[in-house]
């Protein structure tokens, strides 16, 4: 129940259920923190885990809000809502896993 209330939260709206602007401003939101996600796991900074009572913290307090607002709301406008107060944290942890030194040097290579 709680893997599905995450991705609920994490996924909706889905692209084939976009009926207005407003859901295909929030599936475009969604679409650039998996695209972070995926950059902080590619790119990831091993000094984090120096650091890990706040990505632990930061991990927790996201994971546990996208759960409860996915098991208890039904209405994905409301989940949209809702879930804007986990997002700082879900940005704050892709930030901190990035390894910028990594990154600038495959941007590098890749415009060579």
């Amino acid at each position: 129940v709680v893997p599905f209330a995450i991705a609920n939260v994490f996924f909706q709206p889905t692209l084939f259920s976009i009926k207005n602007v407003l859901q295909l401003f929030s599936w475009i939101e969604n679409m650039w923190f998996l695209l972070l996600i995926f950059i902080a796991i590619l790119f990831f900074d091993k000094k984090i885990l120096l650091q890990k009572e706040v990505l632990v913290f930061c991990i927790l307090f996201a994971l546990i809000q996208f759960a409860l607002i996915g098991m208890t709301t039904p209405v994905v406008g409301a989940m949209v809502r809702y879930k804007v107060t986990a997002l700082p944290f879900l940005f704050t942890i892709c930030m901190l896993c990035i390894d910028g030194e990594k990154l600038s040097k495959k941007l590098k290579r890749t415009k060579n």
